[in-house]
């Protein structure tokens, strides 16, 4: 409204400036509650039958609020991705090649299972392995935690289900096609209901996707849940030491969020901005400032890594 105002002289008059002020005087909405949505695929593989009720009845128009949670943000977690937005002096790249340059991983799993990936399909990946590594912690090893690794664990596992979310729900605000995003995201969600279904808890679900990983299965009708387990397998194989395997984990998906902020979805994240904003948004208007405009990655995925 403001912005016509200014733009259209014909309002400057106290008929339309009165009723501005009293709007700009008396705000409804918070620009940004500080807090983040929370979306984990493997948490949706047993629905509720209520839930499933209400989303048949409302043709799965309440699925945002039947299947995520909102949570306040924590500091650690706004601390890594600043960190590593300074930390890379501003050179933004995927994560898998800050991996490949450090020696986590080698180039035969980056080949099968990263080459010519989209953003959507590289999300989705990333938030398997990073679940299913969460899911094999025990109770003792949460318990007996050094501080550094519960921080490292909040920062993984939080912005983690925070793309995820993104990727299910705000798919307009990523940078990959909306389509395309909406599709992995729901076709993941069935193919881990039909894989997991069957699983009555979380050990058996664990113990069921670390098979599917060791075994470098292909099959179709697992999709993603393949690639993220092997990748979960190879870090739960290569990083014994979980303290070294989560701080490698926090720094990757602080990568991911900046990696995934800069497009030109410049609308989308205007239109976010007067409703209530997301934290992607801010971090998009961020490097936005530093002229980091547009894709990161080139089209038809990222390329070879040599």
């Amino acid at each position: 409204m403001l912005c016509r105002y200014v733009r259209k002289e014909s309002w400057h008059r106290a008929l339309v400036e009165i009723p501005l002020k009293f709007l700009c005087h008396f705000t409804f909405t918070k620009y940004w509650k500080g807090s983040i949505g929370q979306y984990f695929v493997f948490e949706n593989v047993h629905p509720h039958p209520f839930k499933s009720f209400l989303s048949w009845i409302s043709l799965e128009t309440l699925d945002s609020s039947l299947m995520t949670k909102s949570i306040s943000l924590p500091p650690q977690v706004r601390q890594a991705v600043l960190r590593q937005l300074k930390d890379i002096k501003g050179k933004i790249t995927d994560g898998r090649m800050w991996l490949c340059e450090m020696g986590v991983t080698d180039l035969d799993l980056d080949r099968d299972i990263f080459y010519g990936q989209t953003y959507a399909r590289y999300i989705m990946t990333w938030h398997i392995a990073t679940s299913i590594c969460s899911i094999g912690l025990t109770v003792p090893s949460k318990e007996n935690a050094s501080e550094e690794f519960v921080k490292n664990y909040v920062v993984a596992t939080k912005l983690s289900g925070y793309c995820a979310y993104l990727l299910a729900f705000k798919p307009d605000l990523l940078p990959d096609d909306t389509y395309r995003s909406l599709s992995i995201a729901r076709g993941t969600l069935h193919n881990a209901r039909e894989y997991l279904g069957k699983c009555k808890s979380n050990e058996e679900k664990y113990k069921k996707l670390i098979k599917l990983g060791s075994s470098k299965s292909t099959d179709y009708e697992v999709g993603l849940l393949s690639e993220g387990s092997r990748i979960a397998v190879y870090f739960i194989d290569r990083f014994v030491d979980m303290e070294e395997r989560w701080r490698l984990l926090a720094v990757f998906w602080a990568n991911m969020m900046l990696y995934i902020a800069p497009s030109d979805r410049a609308v989308a994240h205007a239109t976010r901005m007067a409703t209530g904003g997301e934290f992607i948004t801010l971090i998009w208007a961020l490097v936005a400032h530093a002229h980091i405009i547009g894709k990161v990655q080139p089209p038809g995925g990222m390329g070879d890594p040599k």
